[in-house]
């Protein structure tokens, strides 16, 4: 089932239930849920009013699990806590750990390195569309790559497993690799791409985005700039340590050759 703003058509499962539901409203969130066993949700990490809001709405409603906004970086890190963006995602999980240790609700966290067919469409990452190849630090920081469907296994599988999964935390990806070894699969499958190569450094490209934050700009370029740390600054990086993970959430890793077939698509 869709808790949705207005009811669209377009992007609802055949099968599945949507029921219209007025974000700025518990009562309206909580009938939506009402019901139902799980609440998964999607919606950008720094909403915090509304993550909170939609939490106390499944709780209220009797869910029985809650998938919160994660499906990224690890914020819980010591070094993720001065992170802006990260602060409203920190206050979501206390809220939710405590709900839990409570008995109230239990939850399941799945985390995971970015997305193929983000990172490969970006603008500012390694953007085929835009031919536009930003390499951060010389290119030879090796992490893990997730797609959307390996985060939708993910999510079925701990609903699957829900003994297992209860009250657990979990890091996925499907393939890792080094921005260099990213860039000659890109080559490799795309051999008539022309590609402008720019060399970054991701501190820098942090402290650029902070300073647009704090002077009133978020747009996606800020984004970028912040959550990239998270990729490639060791400090903050994600586990490489996925394996027991995959297996019980059910998610296949892909090969080099399924990447370059992945590339090959965000060509088109």
């Amino acid at each position: 089932m869709a808790a949705l703003k207005k009811i669209a058509v377009i992007g609802i499962p055949t099968g599945a239930k949507a029921a219209e539901a007025d974000y700025e409203s518990l009562e309206s969130l909580t009938a939506a849920f009402r019901g139902f066993d799980a609440v998964v949700c999607t919606l950008p990490g720094h909403l915090e009013a509304l993550l909170l809001r939609i939490l106390d709405a499944a709780i209220a409603a009797g869910v029985r699990r809650f998938i919160p906004s994660e499906f990224g970086s690890d914020h819980r890190q010591p070094a993720a806590h001065s992170v802006p963006l990260s602060a409203s995602k920190i206050k979501v999980d206390n809220t939710l750990q405590k709900a839990a240790a409570e008995g109230r609700i239990e939850y399941t966290s799945i985390l995971g390195g970015p997305w193929i067919e983000w990172i490969m469409t970006f603008e500012e990452g390694m953007s085929i569309p835009e031919r536009k190849f930003f390499i951060h630090d010389g290119g030879g920081i090796p992490f893990g790559l997730t797609t959307r469907k390996a985060f939708g296994d993910a999510v079925a599988g701990a609903l699957r497993h829900p003994e297992e999964t209860k009250n657990q935390i979990y890091t996925i990806e499907v393939i890792s690799l080094t921005q260099n070894r990213i860039l000659q699969l890109v080559k490799e499958a795309l051999p008539d791409l022309e590609l402008e190569i720019v060399h970054v450094n991701t501190k820098e490209r942090y402290e650029r985005g902070v300073k647009k934050l704090v002077s009133g700009v978020f747009d996606m370029s800020v984004v970028g700039d912040i959550v990239l740390r998270f990729v490639f600054d060791s400090e903050l990086q994600l586990t490489s340590d996925t394996k027991a993970a995959n297996e019980l959430l059910g998610v296949e890793s892909i090969t080099e050759k399924q990447f370059k077939e992945l590339v090959r698509s965000l060509a088109n």
